[in-house]
């Protein structure tokens, strides 16, 4: 929780993002009846839906390329979106600590927006158009990396040119595709579903949907 501008009453939660790098870090505030950001002021009540879902990390032999980060999309009854995230920028106890905050929040909204509006859906998963967006993407990239690695491999075998360079080939398609295909395995276990009434362990939930 942000406290940087003084004490709050219990009742009321603040939390610092970035949507974007290329927009300035914005702080959503949580009362017990409304969400409200620099842009956009919602009553919890005409919440409809909340969706939980995270962005694998992925490494590389050289370290971290990129930091798992979780997202919290809300839309409205009136179809406006508004999505807070955890960072993924910054040491690592500043994320950790960032994160934290993050999960206080979203897991304080989940349930007041379930207070105020019992209808409101949670959902799992990415949403459907960034899930196929992302498995198509990577999947396509993995299949074309194996389709090339099998088909150049026969080919060379029966010209008998199998030699270093190709080995060094094969070896450079392998380590593309690799991450790839884990990834695009990540994303399939992220595909949207609904978490029903039990909102224990739904950050856990989503991790493994």
């Amino acid at each position: 929780m942000d406290t940087t501008s003084g004490p709050k009453p219990a009742s009321t939660l603040t939390f610092s993002c970035r949507i974007s790098l290329r927009r300035a870090v914005e702080t959503f505030t949580l009362t017990l009846t409304e969400l409200s950001s620099p842009c956009l002021t919602v009553a919890l009540i005409d919440i409809a839906s909340i969706r939980l879902y995270t962005v694998p990390g992925m490494n590389s032999l050289y370290g971290i390329v990129a930091r798992p980060q979780r997202f919290c999309l809300l839309q409205t009854l009136d179809g406006r979106f508004l999505r807070l995230n955890s960072p993924v920028s910054g040491t690592n106890d500043a994320v950790a600590a960032k994160t934290a905050d993050f999960l206080t929040f979203v897991d304080a909204l989940l349930r007041r927006v379930r207070s105020a509006n019992p209808a409101a859906r949670v959902l799992l998963g990415m949403p459907p158009l960034l899930f196929w967006t992302w498995l198509l993407t990577f999947g396509l990239l993995s299949f074309a990396i194996l389709v090339i690695l099998v088909f150049g491999s026969i080919g060379m075998m029966q010209q008998h040119t199998f030699g270093r360079p190709a080995v060094w080939f094969d070896l450079v398609l392998i380590l593309i595709g690799t991450p790839a295909f884990l990834f695009s395995g990540a994303t399939w276990r992220r595909r949207s579903q609904s978490a029903g009434t039990n909102l224990d362990h739904l950050w856990q939930r989503a991790d493994r949907t």
